[in-house]
């Protein structure tokens, strides 16, 4: 086990542990008696699943066709959700079936396995309108807008931001994900604008305290109770606005919780612990073998990192109330089993990935070279002359020659490299 996988295993142990100890602080507010123990179960059934999908080759998953499979199950059950009979409506959302289970928790990660297997067989095309941008956005788009019908806007808008981020990596061009995401954000917000419910939210949002008795009372009292923690608080247990005061603590807000009960230094341990994670993520992804392992690494990292980022946000009122649990750490089982596979997949990748000899560096690349004259030419100075005075430097640059010749290297430096011949039983 190398240290990447050991601090990737070890941060997100630990934020299990911590959600383990804070739901159980949480038991005195009269809810269900069997949360805590239905909890610990599925914190042993994701560790179970976490460590099968460690111990396959994740490359196996990119493998006849399982990627289109997986995709093809969750838009099933994303759509057989929202039959009546079959799904379950709870506070006007449809996202839950009768017998448990939430399946936008399977579809995020079908969708980013999908997705990177669809980035890396199309490598030198990602850059192409219709293969780097339409085709991939059609599906995790499709999975996006069931899940945006059931109700669940947040977790649709996660699942765009993971796509988008992995895309971006993989080489699709800025100005389409940006032109898709202004408008985007034009149709979010006219759907917001006539919709009371979330429309409310938003203008609680921009003023809690002046809400604080209607419906932003759960965010209001929320921001009191992280902030009610002192620097090390008192410890667990020692909370007061469990009693009712902040409901449904033990999901979305639990966060506030450890704020309020072990102070500024626990809020910031759970922040480091998550940053944790989110650097070993970039590290797998950094040294992973091939395309499909490094892109299927960023999306896994960016779900995590996100999520969690907007969940901390909600709660410190930095964002609009929107029911997103916190990684690891907040009840709810289909969630957490998600993030075990997710931190199992990562740990896949990383003993997966080939690795240099102990004690050696890495050999240099063939392609040095050519970047390093890539690089000299961006910068408008002729190969082996650093020293130049730096007045001279920024005459190069600003000149119309240098510029034009800077430019066109930093086309090609950003061009990503040929790919490698992809088998028909890969793609």
């Amino acid at each position: 086990m190398n240290l990447k996988t050991a601090i990737l295993l070890c941060a997100a142990g630990s934020l299990a542990a911590i959600g383990l100890v804070s739901l159980d602080s949480t038991m005195v507010d009269g809810g269900d008696p069997n949360r805590l123990r239905t909890h610990a179960w599925a914190l042993a059934l994701g560790g179970g699943l976490g460590l099968a999908a460690a111990l396959i080759d994740y490359r196996r998953l990119s493998r006849h066709g399982l990627p289109r499979i997986l995709l093809g199950l969750s838009l099933a059950a994303l759509a057989l959700v929202l039959v009546p009979g079959i799904g379950e409506e709870i506070n006007g959302a449809r996202r839950w079936f009768r017998w448990g289970g939430q399946p936008s928790e399977f579809a995020k990660v079908a969708v980013l396995v999908w997705l990177a297997n669809y980035a890396a067989c199309h490598l030198g095309r990602m850059s192409h309108f219709q293969a780097g941008f339409v085709t991939p956005l059609l599906g995790s788009g499709a999975a996006s807008l069931l899940i945006f019908v059931e109700q669940d806007w947040g977790t649709a808008l996660l699942l765009l931001g993971s796509s988008v981020t992995m895309l971006t990596v993989a080489g699709t061009r800025p100005v389409y994900l940006g032109g898709a995401g202004l408008g985007g954000l034009g149709l979010l917000t006219i759907l917001v604008r006539h919709d009371p419910h979330r429309w409310a939210r938003l203008i609680c949002f921009l003023d809690p305290e002046r809400y604080q008795d209607g419906i932003g009372a759960q965010q209001w009292h929320g921001l009191l109770s992280l902030g009610t923690g002192g620097l090390f608080g008192g410890f667990f247990g020692s909370g007061r606005h469990k009693f009712g005061f902040v409901p449904e603590q033990h999901t979305d807000f639990i966060f506030s919780l450890i704020g309020e009960e072990l102070g500024l230094s626990g809020t910031l341990l759970v922040l480091g612990l998550f940053f944790l994670v989110f650097k070993s993520g970039l590290s797998i992804a950094w040294g992973a073998g091939d395309p499909f392992g490094r892109f299927l690494a960023v999306g896994l990292t960016s779900l995590i990192t996100y999520q969690a980022l907007v969940n901390m946000g909600v709660v410190t009122c930095l964002l609009p109330n929107k029911g997103i649990p916190l990684p690891f750490i907040s009840y709810g089982s289909s969630d957490l089993l998600c993030m075990c596979v997710a931190t199992g997949l990562l740990v896949s990748i990383a003993r997966h990935s080939p690795e240099p000899p102990a004690g050696q560096t890495p050999p240099p690349s063939p392609e040095d070279a050519a970047a390093l004259e890539r690089r000299s030419a961006l910068h408008a100075l002729p190969l082996g002359d650093e020293k130049r005075p730096w007045w001279k430097r920024i005459s190069l640059r600003l000149g119309r020659v240098g510029a034009r010749n800077a430019f066109r290297a930093a086309r090609s430096y950003q061009r990503p490299p040929a790919p490698e011949p992809l088998t028909r039983e890969t793609c």
